[in-house]
């Protein structure tokens, strides 16, 4: 087995040894003691304080080693397990503090020695920092990694987090990863203290993985990095526009056709009815995330702020002789990680893309029907050297989405009120295509040929799957939460309404159509155009065709706001380049991320054919909607409440694995008996979990999801059970679609981040002068008098 390595620094005076602390804390101390104090050890390391640092030895793992001395001694001991190199190995030394040679520090006055080598045998280092009286760190500091300091000689006031604290010799700070610390040096003497931190080992990707941030910090100190702060202009009914707009063209002019066609028949609405349900849940769980973290990152943000352990996040000691008092106070650490979050944001984007390119490739359907053209392909370009699929060339739908993305650029209000007018007008189109269908069309054509459901219960289902893609507009509201005037009271209203009214209106249109044509007459591009021409309504076609064109532009100009923004967050965390989290200073839009995404969108609808890319979006949208919400549940029970995590986490399995398993039963025949062995299990685990593990919702004033568990979990179980719908060959796309986002996060987003940077160096928070509230002054009586 082997031994820890050791580093011994020789004087004399007292002993104590160290308590393992979460987040920060300061340990006062008397002059002398004849003896150690101990305290339960949490961590790898032991730590012996002194007064005054003479020399000291470093020992490597295994070295064999006695200590002698002819008088009253002290050691300070810093114990390490010992994580080793290929090819690197360690020698013992002994040198001499003062001798090591001073190192350069840039833009600040204090004095710098490092005692152990820099080379990358040794996994961490000890530093001794002299200070003037009167000298202070020019700037705020934040480490990424924990660090202990121990002040050997003179006095000073330390910053940890908002706290200050009068220090002498003898005390000792501990600070754990991103407080906020800083030093000034009193008194008429040198001030010295020593750090240890670990160097020279890259556990980068593992911490990257878990690192967090949290609510306060995503709504301040990540926001700040865009620049400028984004305009807040928008209103409620700001909100449902951009919801209702954003959904509208979507769903029914480019998934109604080929559902109804291929998958679902007439039973196309019920498909409608089951998505809209889900997504209804699912837009709750978005609420009360978008509530209490507006900001525009929406899932890519809730889900680096939740799932949390409750831990001590602060001690305080104080040390008197044998004795010593804790403080604790409990709040909430952050452990799930960025990756996850990253992960949906990925998702997302990607969904984003894809849709907003089969939109504008829609459009150019709908026009050619709207201006008498008889062949929707008529304004597209045929290239016979590429693949099928690939090799029609949509221009129109690329000079819509350019033309869009410079609208972008300039103005979110008036973006915003640009689709208020589409949105009214598309609404009041709409009516006329629900009334003119059940006017002119015929009951008959519901359940003629083969009936309702002519493809089964499972048809109805699949086809709910892949009509979820029509609602992945209304996520793009939360994405406003920056540009709200009062985002507590608008959000709730702007996602939910948005869904319900969209829901209505997608059923009575989905409806209307499949009873203007038997299913099997409908037409896979521009459906409703066709529908009426084949009633003999060629005025009504060309209208269809307008209407529906304008309805896609709005919900084009809705889904293109969204994407920017959480481009721009991704920015701000640094997964993807800095430039991209820019928010202009005139105009308050995400200026480079909205252009670098409207090139995208428009170099996808220029190639790609809309089949291509349906289920694949519907996927990934599927998987967000369900972190989200097993997200929410996580919150409320532990975060919020302040249970233990595992009966949750427990909970959240057992769910999961119980939805998979009541979808396969449904999959194959001889298994049906486990849909109500599955269906029933849910609701037990449910009903006991809400009866065992308590919820309470500490701040009763904002808006939150209502009969917890259940929305949530009828949610996740809506979720799991149509992405198990889906078809093989878009589970293997997303599977590369995973695979090539996860090699960008290890080779540059973990790489990239401003938590990364801080393995290499200390960031730059902002510059902070002296606090004006406390006096230095004031700060050297209180220290004389200690």
């Amino acid at each position: 087995m082997q031994t820890p390595q050791l580093v011994l620094l020789l004087s004399v005076a007292l002993s104590f040894v160290k308590l393992g602390m979460t987040d920060g804390g300061f340990c006062s101390a008397p002059s002398i003691l004849d003896r150690p104090c101990t305290g339960k050890l949490q961590s790898q390391h032991c730590l012996h304080l002194i007064y005054k640092v003479d020399s000291y030895a470093y020992l490597p793992p295994n070295y064999e080693h006695s200590l002698m001395s002819d008088g009253s001694a002290t050691l300070v001991v810093f114990e390490r397990r010992y994580a080793s190199l290929e090819n690197h190995n360690t020698e013992h030394f002994v040198g001499s503090t003062d001798k090591q040679p001073l190192l350069e520090t840039p833009g600040e006055v204090f004095q710098l020695r490092k005692l152990l080598p820099q080379s990358m045998p040794y996994d961490f280092n000890i530093h001794i920092m002299d200070f003037q009286p009167g000298e202070f760190l020019n700037v705020k500091e934040v480490h990424y990694n924990q660090h202990g300091l121990l002040l050997l000689e003179g006095q000073g006031i330390y910053r940890l987090g908002d706290s200050w604290y009068p220090v002498q010799a003898g005390d000792v700070i501990w600070m754990a990863p991103f407080v906020p610390q800083w030093y000034a040096a009193l008194g008429k003497t040198r001030s010295r203290y020593l750090i240890y931190k670990d160097v020279n080992r890259n556990p980068l990707l593992r911490k990257r993985m878990l690192a967090t941030w949290t609510p306060n910090e995503e709504l301040n100190q990540v926001r700040l990095r865009s620049g400028a702060d984004m305009k807040r202009k928008l209103m409620w009914y700001d909100l449902v526009a951009l919801g209702v707009g954003g959904m509208l063209g979507v769903g029914v002019f480019v998934t109604t056709g080929p559902v109804a066609l291929q998958i679902s028949g007439p039973s196309v609405f019920i498909s409608y009815i089951i998505a809209g349900i889900s997504a209804l849940l699912s837009s709750l769980c978005y609420t009360e995330f978008s509530v209490q973290i507006p900001v525009a990152g929406g899932a890519f943000s809730y889900l680096r702020v939740t799932l949390v352990c409750t831990m001590n996040k602060f001690i305080k000691c104080h040390i008197y002789y044998y004795s010593f008092v804790s403080l604790f106070n409990w709040i909430n650490v952050i452990v799930l990680g960025e990756f996850v979050g990253y992960f949906a944001g990925a998702n997302i984007l990607m969904e984003y893309v894809l849709s907003n390119a089969a939109v504008a490739r829609s459009f150019t359907d709908y026009f050619c029907q709207a201006v008498g053209e008889q062949d929707i392909n008529s304004w597209r370009v045929q290239v016979d050297g590429l693949v099928e699929g690939y090799n029609m060339l949509d221009f129109p739908a690329v000079a819509l989405v350019l033309l869009l993305t410079l609208c972008l650029c300039h103005s979110t209000k008036e973006s915003s009120i640009l689709n208020l007018i589409m949105t009214v007008f598309h609404v009041i189109f709409f009516a006329f295509i629900i009334i003119a269908g059940f006017w002119n069309g015929s009951g008959d054509n519901l359940v003629k040929p083969g009936g309702l459901a002519p493809f089964g219960v499972k048809g109805v289902l699949d086809g709910a799957a892949i009509v979820y893609f029509s609602y992945i507009g209304y996520d793009s509201v939360s994405t406003m939460a920056e540009e709200i005037q009062n985002p507590s009271k608008s959000l709730p209203i702007g996602i939910v309404g948005s869904v319900l009214v969209v829901s209505l209106l997608y059923c009575l249109m989905a409806l209307s159509l499949c009873i203007m044509v038997p299913y099997n007459k409908i037409t896979k591009a521009a459906s409703f155009s066709m529908a009426f021409e084949k009633m003999g309504w060629k005025w009504a076609s060309n209208v269809v065709g307008a209407g529906a064109s304008m309805g896609i532009v709005a919900s084009l100009l809705v889904a293109m706001l969204g994407q920017a923004r959480y481009l721009c967050v991704f920015g701000r965390a640094r997964l993807v380049p800095s430039w991209l989290a820019k928010v202009h200073p005139s105009t308050g839009t995400p200026l480079n991320a909205t252009l670098f995404l409207g090139l995208c969108t428009a170099s996808i609808a220029l190639f790609t054919d809309l089949n291509i890319v349906l289920e694949m979006i519907s996927i990934s949208t599927l998987l967000v909607f369900y972190l989200v919400a097993n997200a929410l549940i996580y919150r409320r029970y532990v975060t919020i409440s302040n249970n233990p995590p595992f009966h949750t986490l427990v909970y959240l399995s057992l769910l999961s694995c119980s939805a998979i398993a009541f979808a396969i039963s449904l999959k194959f025949e001889q298994q049906r008996w486990g849909m109500p062995l599955f269906g029933g299990l849910i609701i037990i685990i449910t009903a006991l979990f809400h009866y065992m593990v308590p919820c309470y919702n500490h701040n009763t004033r904002e808006w939150s999801v209502p009969f917890m568990p259940w929305p949530a979990v009828v949610s996740i179980f809506l979720n799991v059970f149509l992405m198990t719908t889906l078809k093989m060959l878009s589970y293997q796309r997303f599977a590369i679609w995973a695979c090539l986002i996860t090699l960008f996060y290890v080779l540059y987003g973990v790489h990239s981040t401003y938590e990364a940077e801080e393995e290499k160096k200390l960031m730059i928070v902002q510059e902070v002068p002296p606090n004006p509230s406390i006096s230095l002054q004031q700060s050297k009586l209180q220290i004389q008098v200690l």
